[in-house]
């Protein structure tokens, strides 16, 4: 039995996010694996959200407030911005995992829109910070397979390919 990308992705998610963890889910999507998140951090982490779609925020807010769970949760209804990173976490606050998951959509993404957020959000990601990027069966992420200086893997279904991302630590 082969497992599916969600569950890979979950129990990726669930090896790294901790009480205290500061998490990005840069394309919230339907704002399902938010809520998940914004769990496992615990009150003294914190998840921030990005949702293209009002109406997947919206719900979203509205789950994560019967649940308890809005303290720690900043939604923010617009597309990924190095600005509401910044304004959020400040100069030098780095987040300990982040998440693209472009696969839920089933549309293929531009290539070099998927590679800018890869890129915004290793530069938010601390050292040895995790990246995992979901994209549709039909897309690669050709960027990153060529960058020698990161550490990656990618878990391949008919579904999707998940890629997971390790922000190296600067060599000595």
């Amino acid at each position: 039995m082969q497992l599916s990308n969600q569950r890979f992705i979950k129990a990726a998610i669930e090896n790294q996010v901790h009480n205290g963890s500061i998490v990005i889910e840069g394309h919230a999507g339907s704002g399902q694996a938010t809520r998940l998140l914004s769990s496992l951090v615990g009150k003294d982490g914190l998840v921030m959200a990005f949702f293209d779609q009002k109406a997947a925020a919206n719900e979203t807010v509205s789950g994560l407030f019967m649940a308890g769970l809005q303290e720690r949760t900043v939604i923010e209804q617009q597309a990924l911005n190095a600005d509401s990173l910044t304004e959020e976490l400040g100069r030098f606050t780095r987040a300990d995992v982040a998440l693209l998951d472009y696969q839920t959509d089933g549309d293929r993404q531009a290539d070099e829109a998927i590679a800018a957020n890869v890129a915004l959000l290793l530069s938010f990601l601390k050292e040895s910070g995790l990246l995992v990027v979901n994209l549709p069966a039909n897309q690669q992420l050709t960027a990153i397979e060529q960058e020698a200086d990161l550490d990656w893997a990618r878990y391949q279904t008919s579904q999707a390919n998940t890629y997971l991302i390790e922000k190296q630590e600067p060599a000595d």
